[in-house]
């Protein structure tokens, strides 16, 4: 008699992934039965069984708190509103902390609208939804030449009517599509510039996942975690890390952690992302969702690790 778990693989290899590999199908589950396709995406990307009801780690905890925050009317508006680039701006200064915001020029309703007389020779158009929908432009004199490729390109990125439904991610398919314009910041272009993103549970910082390295237009960057002492730890998958080093701690850390806290404090879990540029903190994101609520660059026991620490932070 074949067992259960055969039949499982049957399922996940003849139904779930066809399912979860075609986008319409995807976004077609994911509107009708949110809970349903989170559980066919977990099991497509990690090949495991998503537990909701008794979560066995920090992925399967974030699923969980997704869709409560789905369903709970106070998550949902806030979690749409920070998940927005644009609008998010608005609860960072809420918080008193509007010195970290980087400097805007606007937001505009579609690239036809934006008058680039008006703007400075180097700027940073990206879409407030989306996920790489952005033009660093360094030289406007020399780039509107091809002005026409980019208002093809941003048409494209703003016809997208359901983003983050495909990755399971709900709240960026709810954000009303607008194009954010900001101060060029040489820095933030250079592959010496790391990302500091803070997991918090309920204000609290758990660690800090450092990305360094990166290789600018790429997705070759490595990652490695450090814990709230700012100690390397081993939570990282080496596939992650090729060049493994420990990278300084940054001379605002202090106050990174501050800001970690005060952001995070309204959600039961948030990822904090700042940058340390010139001995200022700046504002990246609040990100609900990493990688999908698939974090497959942790390990096993760092998940469980985390999902330990957040079940601390309820009592």
């Amino acid at each position: 008699m074949k067992s259960l778990e055969h039949y499982y693989i049957l399922l996940r290899r003849k139904i779930i992934r066809p399912i979860m590999n075609n986008h319409k199908l995807s976004v077609f589950t994911a509107r009708h039965c949110l809970k349903t396709h989170m559980k066919m995406f977990y099991e497509n990307w990690l090949g495991k069984r998503l537990n909701l009801c008794h979560p066995q780690d920090m992925n399967h905890q974030l699923m969980k708190l997704s869709l409560e925050a789905y369903k709970d009317p106070i998550q949902h508006k806030l979690r749409v509103q920070c998940a927005d680039k644009y609008r998010v701006r608005e609860y960072v200064a809420s918080k008193g902390l509007e010195d970290i915001l980087i400097p805007s020029y606007g937001v505009f309703d579609s690239f036809d609208v934006i008058d680039f007389d008006k703007l400075p020779n180097q700027f940073v158009i990206q879409s407030n939804f989306g996920c790489g929908h952005i033009w660093i432009c360094k030289d406007k004199k020399k780039e509107l030449a091809d002005i026409e490729k980019w208002r093809k390109q941003f048409d494209e990125w703003m016809a997208i009517t359901d983003f983050g439904l495909s990755s399971s991610e709900w709240q960026y398919s709810e954000i009303p599509h607008k194009l954010v314009i900001t101060k060029y910041l040489d820095s933030l272009d250079s592959s010496a510039i790391n990302d500091y993103k803070f997991h918090c549970m309920h204000g609290q910082v758990y660690g800090c996942l450092a990305i360094s390295d990166r290789v600018v237009g790429t997705h070759h960057m490595n990652l490695d975690h450090y814990d709230i002492d700012w100690k390397l730890t081993d939570g990282i998958r080496p596939g992650w890390h090729p060049k493994r080093r420990e990278i300084p701690k940054p001379q605002c850390y202090k106050r990174m952690l501050e800001i970690a806290q005060i952001l995070s404090k309204d959600f039961p879990y948030c990822r904090v992302d700042l940058y340390e540029v010139e001995g200022k903190v700046l504002f990246g994101e609040l990100t609900f969702t990493p990688q999908g609520n698939v974090m497959n660059y942790y390990t096993d026991e760092m998940l469980k690790d985390m999902l330990r620490f957040y079940k601390k932070t309820l009592k």
